[in-house]
């Protein structure tokens, strides 16, 4: 049987392989979107039925992987002024490009924090600043969010999860409702947004960004790094480990 009649009666058993609930699990977990094309469901559906085949035949046979993941070049890439965090000197770096509109940088913030409790101090997460054109509430929220890390970045980051908690509700009474509900300095926050502090700031993660080739959110680096959107828990940690094992 040739490689393309062995994928091709492979793609009719994920028929029968991989049910409906399996495929809208995985679905889920990989963020896709509700209104996914039937082709493409079932591009997914068979690759869940290939992952599912291969993890069973490295589970019965003696089979050994030699294989490390592929890394791209190092990227050294500077976070001076953004909010962070974890100690600087921790081994792995962890930036994030986001917005705070975007449903997928929302879904992302469960599994940066699942990464903190699981790695703690040898962690250092960067969040840098990317709203994108589309989302007319983002931009305001990133400046509101950096004048709240100016005074905390502890409580920058409670500010962080109410914004990402409350997308529909980011306009400029709500941003100040929540600076006040995460204990932040009114006065000095009010000064800060209406003088539009930090939107150079801003403008400059977004423009390091695109330089990187960030033209979506969210994005991340991992110690340089790149993995795109909002992936499962285990994309990240296989880099992590491997870092880890080499620091």
């Amino acid at each position: 049987m040739t490689s393309d009649e062995y994928l091709k009666s492979e793609m009719a058993n994920a028929k029968k392989a991989v049910s409906d609930k399996e495929l809208a699990a995985f679905l889920k977990k990989m963020g896709a979107p509700e209104n996914l094309p039937a082709d493409r469901k079932e591009d997914a559906r068979t690759y869940v039925h290939m992952q599912n085949v291969i993890a069973k035949a490295t589970k019965d046979s003696n089979v050994e992987i030699y294989f490390k993941r592929p890394q791209a070049p190092k990227l050294d890439i500077a976070f001076e002024g953004d909010a962070e965090w974890g100690k600087k000197d921790a081994p792995v770096t962890i930036i994030e490009f986001s917005d705070f509109q975007c449903p997928y940088c929302a879904r992302a913030t469960d599994t940066v924090n699942e990464l903190k409790k699981e790695y703690g101090k040898k962690v250092h997460i960067v969040f840098k600043q990317f709203p994108l054109p589309g989302h007319p509430d983002a931009r305001p929220a990133a400046e509101a969010a950096m004048c709240v890390n100016e005074q905390s970045p502890d409580k920058f980051w409670k500010y962080h999860d109410l914004l990402f908690a409350n997308q529909r509700k980011l306009k400029e009474d709500d941003l100040k409702g929540y600076a006040k509900q995460v204990g932040a300095d009114l006065k000095k926050f009010d000064d800060c947004f209406k003088a539009k502090k930090f939107a150079s700031h801003i403008e400059k993660n977004m423009s390091e960004g695109q330089k990187l080739g960030v033209d979506s959110t969210p994005s991340f680096f991992v110690n340089g790094q790149p993995v795109r959107g909002a992936r499962p828990i285990a994309d990240f940690k296989e880099i992590i480990d491997q870092e880890l094992s080499t620091n």
